[in-house]
C-alpha cells in the first residue's frame, strides 16, 4: 500500500507547471484517478470477487444455526426471542453485507479529497494557464508598442509583465500542490 501511495505523491510531481498548461482540465481526473488506484484499486480488484458471496454465505450459515436450534438444542435453551433474531437473519430486508459497502470508508476519503483540494488544484491549473495566457498577450502588445521607441526598451517592457505574472501564476500552482500534497498526507493518517 505504501508503494501505491507513493505513485500518488509521483503523479502529482508530474504535474509540473509546463505539463498543466496543455491539460489543465485533466488535473482533477488525474489525480483522483491515482487516488483511486492507491486506495480502492488493490482492494476492489483482489477482495471483493471473494467476498462476492458473502450475503449468501451469511444467510446460509443463519438457516444452519436456525435448523440447529430447532432440533438440535435442548428444549431448555430454545428461546422465541433466539428463533426471531435468527430468523430475521435469514430473511434480512436490507441488511446483507455487500461486498462494496466494505470500501464505503476509503470512498469518502477521496470523495472529500476530491471535493476540497482536487477541485482547488484543478482551478489553480485553469487559472496557471488563463494567466500565462493572459500575461503574454499583454506583453506582446506592450513590447510591440515601445518597439517603435527602440529595441532595447522594447524587449524589457515586453518581457516584464509576461516574467512577473508567469512567476505569480506558477507561485499559485506551486502553493495548490503544496495544499493537496498537504490534505494527501492527512488523509493517509486518517485511514
Amino acid at each position: 500500500m505504501a508503494h501505491r501511495d507513493d505513485n500518488v505523491l509521483l503523479a502529482l510531481g508530474n504535474m509540473t507547471w509546463w505539463h498543466v498548461l496543455w491539460a489543465p482540465d485533466k488535473v482533477s481526473w488525474r489525480m483522483r484517478q491515482a487516488t483511486c488506484d492507491a486506495w480502492v484499486g488493490t482492494i476492489a480488484s483482489a477482495l471483493l470477487p471473494a467476498l462476492a458471496a458473502l450475503p449468501n454465505m451469511q444467510s446460509m450459515q443463519a438457516l444452519r444455526a436456525l435448523s440447529h436450534t430447532t432440533t438440535v438444542l435442548p428444549l431448555a435453551l430454545r428461546s422465541p426471542i433466539l428463533e426471531n433474531a435468527l430468523s430475521q437473519l435469514v430473511h434480512p430486508p436490507s441488511f446483507a453485507v455487500a461486498p462494496r459497502v466494505l470500501l464505503r470508508l476509503l470512498e469518502s476519503h477521496i470523495m472529500r479529497l476530491d471535493a476540497g483540494t482536487s477541485s482547488v488544484l484543478a482551478r489553480a491549473a485553469q487559472v496557471l494557464l488563463l494567466c500565462i495566457a493572459g500575461h503574454a498577450g499583454v506583453g506582446v502588445p506592450v513590447g510591440a508598442g515601445v518597439l517603435l521607441q527602440g529595441i532595447g526598451k522594447a524587449v524589457g517592457a515586453g518581457l516584464l509583465p509576461t516574467a512577473g505574472g508567469m512567476h505569480w501564476a506558477i507561485g499559485r500552482w506551486d502553493k495548490a500542490r503544496k495544499m493537496w500534497r498537504g490534505d494527501w498526507v492527512r488523509m493517509k493518517m486518517l485511514r
